[in-house]
């Protein structure tokens, strides 16, 4: 089950059915994506009010998120994070983003200490 995008919308109940229901009919692995208030901070994204106009009023994000889908059986396999592992994939694409920064002279941000933002690879027996 790849969930990537969706879950941060949906709301809490049905982030815990579909956590639930998954397992009950045969689905084993769930990859998906969660990123935390503190990343889009640091990045400039919560200034755009525009996700939080399409997301149900009790969403679950970040170690929420992650905490309902263990509660319901599910055991974290893989996690690559977004701050940690981004230079391995995305080289070109961070260095264009910190461009501004550097040509301003301004410090670029950085990611919080811990955050738990990135993509999780789930499994159930």
């Amino acid at each position: 089950m790849i969930t990537e995008g969706l879950l941060m919308y949906l709301p809490s109940a049905a982030v815990e059915a579909l956590a639930a229901d998954a397992g009950r009919h045969g689905i084993r692995r769930c990859l998906l994506d969660s990123s935390s208030l503190d990343l889009a901070r640091v990045m400039g994204l919560d200034a755009s009010r525009s996700i939080e106009n399409v997301r149900a009023p009790d969403h679950l994000q970040g170690a929420a998120l992650l905490d309902a889908v263990r509660s319901n059986g599910w055991r974290e396999l893989r996690f690559r994070s977004y701050s940690r592992d981004a230079a391995e994939v995305a080289s070109e694409r961070i260095a264009a983003m910190m461009r501004p920064y550097v040509e301003e002279g301004i410090p670029a941000p950085t990611a919080p200490v811990a955050d738990s933002s990135g993509v999780y690879l789930f499994g159930r027996e």
